[in-house]
């Protein structure tokens, strides 16, 4: 699980998507937004059921992309991201989640 300070809550803030850029891969999307604060940043992973059935499945996808983030929250501030994963073989090619998300949010 995220640290309090950088979990994002995407309930009440519809416009999250409209107003961030997107990245798009084979595997995942990664949205970003960023606020140019220097609020700690914040991120949220989401694994549809279409994508997973099994809640067990979907908490396994969620905790590796959450390791992933962890490697980038910290060291960027005010901004937002949100990782919605598209096919389970993230979990086989995790490498390219780090990249990108080290493309999209370089260290401060």
């Amino acid at each position: 699980m995220l640290p309090k300070k950088h979990r994002l809550s995407l309930t009440g803030n519809p416009a999250f998507f409209r107003q961030s850029f997107c990245h798009a891969e084979k595997n995942f999307v990664i949205y970003v937004l960023d606020q140019h604060t220097t609020t700690p940043s914040a991120g949220a992973v989401t694994v549809s059921k279409k994508i997973a059935k099994r809640a067990v499945d979907r908490n396994l996808v969620k905790r590796k992309v959450r390791e992933s983030l962890m490697t980038v929250l910290p060291h960027s501030s005010g901004k937002k991201i949100v990782v919605v994963v598209r096919s389970l073989q993230i979990l086989k090619n995790s490498s390219s989640l780090e990249t990108k998300l080290s493309e999209v949010c370089p260290k401060n």
